[in-house]
C-alpha cells in the first residue's frame, strides 16, 4: 500500500534536486537566459507538489484504520463487505449488509428501485464513508482508503449515467482511465505524450480494438450512439487494469442488439479473470451473464443464490410484486 506514495516522494525529490541545482547554476552564470531560470523554477515547484502528494498518499496508506480487518474474509473472495451500515440524516439506507464476491465470478446485485444498490456501490468505491462495518479487496482492508487509492489497488467502476467527457474523442476518454498507472516521473509529466505511437496511446487503441470499437478512436464522444458510449465507459474502466469491475446498470437504455454486444464484451472481460459485480434491472441480462445473485430491499440483504433460485424465493417475489400481489397469486393457485 505504501509503494505509490514512495514513488511519488522519490520522483518529487529528484525534481526538486535537479530543479534547484539548475536554478543555482543559472544565477551563478552571468547572462543566463531568463527562460532557463523559469524552467528550473518550474521543475523545482513541480517536484515540491509531487513530493507533497507522495507524503499525503503515504500518510493515508499508513492510517491504522486501514491496517487490520475486523473479520476474516473468504480466501476465494475478491471483494467482501461485512456488516455495512449507512445513514443519511435519520434515514438508514444500508442496514447490516454482508456478502462476498468470489474471485473471477460474475455476480449481480439486484433489487427494486430505492433498495440501496447504488449507495452500496458508492460505499465500496469510496464515494461515501461507511458508518459501520468493513470492506475488503483481495484480502486487504480498504474501508478507510480514499477512492483514488482504491483504483490503484484494483477496483474500477462505471456509473448509472454516462460520465464520459463529451467534448473529448473516444481515445482521449479511454486514456483518462490510465491515470492510476501513471506513477513514473515521465508518465506523471507526460501521461498522454506527443506522438501517436507512444505506449499510452497504443494501449488505449488496443483496448478499443478488443472491445470492437476500433473504428471510433478519433470521433468526439458526444456524436456517438448511446450504446457505443456505454461500451467506451467500460473500456475506460478496464484500462486501469482492475481486479474487480463494478458496473452500475450497464444495460440501461440499450436496445436488444446493444445489450447483446455489451454482454459479449463483459464475457470476454470475465474470461480474462476480472471479477464482475453488476447492478442491473434487466433480469434476462442477469440470468444469461451472472452466476450468482445478491438481492437488496430497503437497504437489507434478503437473498443470496443462483439466478435460477432467485425466482423461487418468496422474499424476493414479495419485494418486487408486493404482499397484495402475492396474496392474489396464492388465491389464484
Amino acid at each position: 500500500m505504501h509503494r505509490p506514495g514512495l514513488q511519488f516522494v522519490a520522483n518529487g525529490l529528484l525534481l526538486v534536486v535537479l530543479g534547484s541545482s539548475a536554478l543555482g547554476v543559472t544565477f551563478l552564470e552571468e547572462g543566463a537566459a531568463i527562460g532557463w531560470r523559469v524552467a528550473a523554477f518550474a521543475t523545482t515547484a513541480s517536484g515540491a507538489v509531487i513530493l507533497c502528494i507522495g507524503l499525503y498518499v503515504m500518510q493515508r496508506a499508513s492510517d491504522p484504520a486501514t491496517a487490520a480487518l475486523p473479520f476474516a474474509p473468504d480466501p476465494d473472495a475478491m471483494l467482501a463487505v461485512h456488516h455495512l451500515d449507512k445513514s443519511f440524516g435519520g434515514l438508514k439506507v444500508i442496514d447490516n449488509v454482508s456478502f462476498s464476491v468470489k474471485r473471477g465470478s460474475r455476480t449481480a446485485l439486484i433489487g427494486p428501485n430505492g433498495a440501496g444498490k447504488t449507495t452500496l456501490f458508492n460505499l465500496m468505491t469510496g464515494v461515501y464513508p461507511v458508518d459501520k462495518g468493513a470492506i475488503a479487496l483481495d484480502g486487504a482492508n480498504i474501508t478507510a482508503v480514499p477512492a483514488m487509492d482504491r483504483v490503484t489497488q484494483g477496483m474500477s467502476r462505471s456509473f448509472q449515467n454516462i460520465r464520459l467527457m463529451p467534448h473529448l474523442s473516444t481515445i482521449e476518454n479511454v486514456m483518462l482511465g490510465q491515470h492510476a498507472r501513471a506513477r513514473r516521473i515521465g508518465a506523471q509529466l507526460f501521461p498522454i505524450g506527443l506522438t501517436r505511437g507512444n505506449r499510452w496511446v497504443a494501449e488505449a487503441e488496443a483496448a478499443l480494438d478488443v472491445a470492437g470499437l476500433e473504428t471510433y478512436p478519433g470521433q468526439v464522444v458526444a456524436d456517438l450512439p448511446y450504446g457505443i458510449q456505454k461500451r467506451i465507459e467500460v473500456v475506460r474502466a478496464l484500462i486501469s487494469e482492475p481486479k474487480v469491475l463494478l458496473l452500475d446498470e450497464p444495460a440501461a437504455g440499450l436496445n436488444i442488439r446493444e445489450t447483446s454486444e455489451l454482454q459479449a464484451l463483459l464475457r470476454s472481460v470475465s474470461d480474462r479473470g476480472i471479477t464482475l459485480l453488476v447492478v442491473e434491472h434487466d433480469m434476462h441480462f442477469v440470468r444469461t451473464l451472472c452466476e450468482y445473485v445478491v438481492v437488496l430491499n430497503f437497504g437489507c440483504k434478503i437473498f443470496e443464490g443462483t439466478p435460477e433460485e432467485v425466482h423461487q424465493d418468496r422474499q424476493v417475489l414479495t419485494a418486487y410484486l408486493g404482499d397484495q400481489a402475492m396474496g392474489s397469486t396464492r388465491g389464484a393457485a
